[in-house]
């Protein structure tokens, strides 16, 4: 036990959330007691509070049952985002080497930043909070993710100091998005857990040693969010009756790097592929390899078959012999598609307003067919009244390597009527994959988006103002969201009531500090963020104005 707080009054959620990491003054409103067992010796216990509640401990060796506190140096809920700050910690001080460091997400404050190399003990990144290194950081004992993210740029987190201390991982969920690496010892393990991916998606790495290695060493993994590229397809898998990979995912890759004296040593490595798109049988799916972007892909161990669900499905290679470099996903077109790399979907009212006009661009094509356009309405929660618009197929203009334009005009849209337009992309095979959907209106679609421009890069300091022009539209909400339709991690500003109601009553909104620490953590990691203004001129139906997009450039930064 390392404090105990009795208050005479009834605390609120909120209040035992702000309070829960802080140091206490004393002299607190409601504080009845407060005791703090920041003792070295004796049975009796000091109130510090006011009231001189002073206690005797009962049971108590005065001197060998007392222990060294390993209580968490705990962020604060602050506006800084100062890491080498001492005031933003829980016990007054910047964190050593041999705390115990705990980040938690509060309803404001901002996450902290590392500007300077760091070691400390454990740490724990809490759900929805998150921590960016400026520089290397160093976790000797143990790493704790539970749903948070640790945003590593061009820097390393390192879990563990040697090969004989090889340090913990505990993931329940969040990601390393960059560089993690880990020690190894001179022992077999099994599944020992990567959990990197980005800042939207979980993608972790496994890696075994079923027989021991002579020496040991460290490993890092890191997944890019890029397309790996196609060169080397197809590829022949000997080891699993010559199957053909003929398509490789566009989600992106994984590399891994051996380091510090680690020695030859066969291992196994399990890829977890999650919301990677057209997977339709997880069982075929492949691990590809290259020891560097210059080299072909190819084949490196054994194939194991895939596990999981297509949903969530894990890929896996045996006996990977000293090859380290980067891993892909991939199949043969006939089991998974893993279509075109779509860059962009969107729909718009046409420039004569009696139309609606959807277009898309990919990057690139791969044994892709065509496309066709499908058209739906939304009602009480459910897609309704869905009809495929095309009548022929929209040949293909791209490639393997290239991608094309495309668009196509719905004249058949009713003025006030809001739609929802979804893309089928159909290979040379027969197998389809749907992308979308976006949504767009005629007659409804009034007001103008001004500022932030569309696709800008926004720096979080000062607050961005946004701006647009509203058609004679009396009162406004704004709507932000990590997807174009809005239908996903949905931020509606203003925050709060104001005195005259929660709508903004002019043309230009510039969020609260409150409000811009949601909306950074919504685009953190480099998220594309979407938006709309909803407008009415009265109580009753509203406008939309097609959303627009923008990034945040640096989310929680100084």
């Amino acid at each position: 036990m390392d404090e105990v707080r009795i208050w005479n009054t009834v605390r609120t959620e909120q209040q035992l959330r702000d309070n829960m990491c802080r140091s206490l003054t004393g002299s607190e409103t409601g504080l009845a007691a407060h005791y703090t067992f920041d003792n070295a010796a004796d049975i009796a216990l000091q109130d510090l509070s006011s009231n001189t509640n002073d206690g005797t401990l009962i049971n108590m060796g005065p001197a060998a049952d007392w222990g060294a506190s390993s209580a968490y140096n705990t962020w604060l809920d602050t506006d800084s985002t100062a890491w080498s700050t001492a005031t933003n910690w829980s016990r007054g001080s910047v964190p050593s080497s041999s705390d115990n460091v705990g980040i938690a997400d509060y309803s404001g404050g901002s996450d902290p930043v590392i500007s300077g190399s760091t070691t400390v003990n454990i740490l724990a990144v809490g759900s929805s909070s998150s921590l960016t290194l400026g520089a290397d950081l160093g976790v000797s004992s143990g790493l704790v993710l539970a749903g948070g993210d640790v945003t590593t740029g061009s820097n390393t987190l390192t879990v563990g100091t040697s090969d004989s201390n090889q340090g913990r991982v505990a993931w329940s969920g969040g990601s390393v998005v960059g560089k993690l690496a880990r020690w190894f010892s001179s022992t077999a393990v099994e599944d020992v857990i990567f959990p990197v991916g980005t800042a939207a998606t979980d993608l972790p790495a496994t890696i075994s040693y079923p027989t021991a290695p002579p020496e040991g060493g460290t490993i890092t993994v890191s997944f890019t969010a890029s397309a790996p590229g196609t060169n080397g397809l197809p590829a022949i898998d000997s080891t699993d009756s010559n199957y053909t990979v003929d398509r490789i995912s566009e989600e992106g890759f994984w590399t891994v790097t051996g380091g510090v004296g680690f020695f030859n040593t066969d291992y196994d490595l399990d890829l977890a592929a999650t919301g990677f798109d057209s997977v339709s049988d997880y069982t075929e799916l492949h691990l590809l390899y290259r020891n560097n972007s210059g080299i072909d892909w190819h084949f490196w161990g054994s194939h194991a078959a895939g596990t999981g669900s297509n949903g969530f499905p894990v890929a896996h290679r045996t006996g990977i012999t000293y090859a380290f470099g980067d891993f892909a996903v991939g199949s043969n077109s006939s089991d998974n598609p893993l279509l075109i790399e779509l860059v962009s979907l969107t729909a718009a009212q046409c420039d004569t307003g009696e139309c609606i006009r959807v277009a898309w661009e990919t990057a690139s094509e791969l044994a892709t067919a065509g496309f066709h356009v499908w058209r739906g309405q939304r009602a009480e929660g459910r897609m309704t009244n869905i009809v495929r618009l095309t009548d022929q197929l929209i040949p293909s203009e791209g490639g393997a390597s290239w991608g094309a334009g495309y668009e196509f005009f719905d004249d058949h849209a009713e003025t006030g009527q809001r739609y929802f337009y979804a893309l089928e992309d159909i290979d040379d095979f027969g197998l389809n994959t749907f992308h979308g959907p976006v949504f767009a209106a005629i007659g409804r679609e009034r007001i103008l988006l001004l500022a932030p421009a569309e696709g800008a890069f926004v720096p979080p300091a000062p607050a961005p103002i946004f701006q647009w022009d509203g058609a004679g539209l009396t009162r406004f909400r704004i709507a932000f969201s990590t997807t174009p339709d809005l239908d996903g991690d949905l931020l509606v500003l203003p925050f709060e009531d104001t005195e005259a109601g929660d709508w903004i009553f002019n043309q230009s909104y510039i969020p609260t500090p409150r409000e811009l620490r949601a909306l950074t953590r919504l685009g953190q990691g480099g998220r594309v963020v979407y938006w709309s203004v909803y407008g009415q001129a009265e109580p009753g139906a509203g406008v939309f104005a097609p959303p627009g997009r923008f990034t945040i450039t640096q989310w929680g930064g100084e």
